[in-house]
């Protein structure tokens, strides 16, 4: 009877071990595909077909008449397989290292490209901005090719993980950037007081207003 409880077990420690190791090769089979299909690169190629779609679209309407609707169309169809691509590069990532998606340089700056990409489809489908749609393209493509620069010399961008401050690179860029984001939270704080004491007093100065309104804007 014990013999045959020690079989069992062995049995079901077997079973869970081959599941264990079917799911490790799932995940070096999605890695794989994920170095081999370079997804980042299709973004990047994606933005720039934007750029000149919408290049070769205001040369040829001076001459030919073409409908704004397909242009509108066009564009956003792109910029949606670009947001889903790059949402589909992120799951990938997280999938493969079991962690969040902005944990280093590199992952950060895809994930400022993903938010960029789906502010941008929204912008363009609430004002139909196609300068909107030229300014996040061309910043897209320049925080892609400083994500390329980071893994100018290794092959592997999901090494693990270091202390945020422990790196000179994180702690230079961290620091000094939430620090200049609370000092402008401050200034934005401060103007935004001014104006509602402005606008609820009895001297109200419709100039001086609008005056510090676009500051706070700006």
């Amino acid at each position: 009877q014990n013999n045959k409880q020690w079989v069992k077990y062995n049995n079901i420690i077997f079973i869970e071990s081959t599941n264990k190791n079917k799911n490790k090769n799932k995940k070096i089979l999605t890695e794989y595909l994920y170095n081999k299909v370079n997804m980042i690169n299709i973004i990047n190629n994606i933005n720039i077909l934007i750029l000149i779609y919408i290049i070769i679209t205001k040369i040829v309407s001076q001459k030919i008449k073409i409908d704004n609707i397909i242009i509108y169309k066009t564009i956003i169809f792109l910029l949606i397989i670009a947001l889903i691509i790059n949402l589909l590069f992120i799951l990938t990532r997280i999938y493969i290292t079991n962690r969040a998606p902005v944990t280093t340089l590199y992952e950060s700056i895809i994930f400022i490209e993903f938010i960029t990409t789906l502010i941008n489809v929204m912008l363009f489908k609430k004002y139909n901005s196609k300068i909107l749609v030229i300014m996040f393209s061309l910043f897209n493509i320049l925080i892609n090719k400083i994500s390329n620069i980071l893994i100018l010399n290794t092959t592997d961008t999901m090494e693990k993980l270091t202390g945020i401050l422990n790196t000179n690179l994180w702690l230079t860029i961290h620091v000094l950037i939430i620090l200049i984001g609370y000092g402008l939270c401050i200034i934005i704080s401060i103007i935004s007081h001014i104006y509602i004491i402005k606008k609820i007093s009895k001297k109200n100065n419709s100039n001086k207003l609008n005056l510090i309104k676009n500051n706070i804007i700006y």
